[in-house]
């Protein structure tokens, strides 16, 4: 899913700046992130969690906001 910086501070919880870090040092653009025609970031949902989940043994598929387990029948889409 691709959405805005403000759609992606409502979802994962992060702050502009902790984006605008991770952007510069951490995410790949053309992976995590993009920008639009009239250069505005725009970011890869499934991306970001698979790099947020990396390494953990937990995918991002298996939880949730708060840390509890789900199946992907509980999962919201956007």
């Amino acid at each position: 899913m691709i959405v805005t910086e403000s759609k992606l501070t409502e979802l994962l919880g992060y702050t502009k700046s902790e984006i605008k870090g991770r952007r510069q040092t951490h995410w790949t653009e053309g992976v995590h992130y993009a920008y639009d025609p009239a250069r505005k970031a725009v970011y890869n949902v499934g991306e970001i969690e698979r790099w947020a989940f990396q390494g953990s043994g937990t995918s991002a598929e298996s939880v949730k906001f708060d840390g509890m387990s789900t199946t992907s029948c509980e999962r919201k889409f956007y």
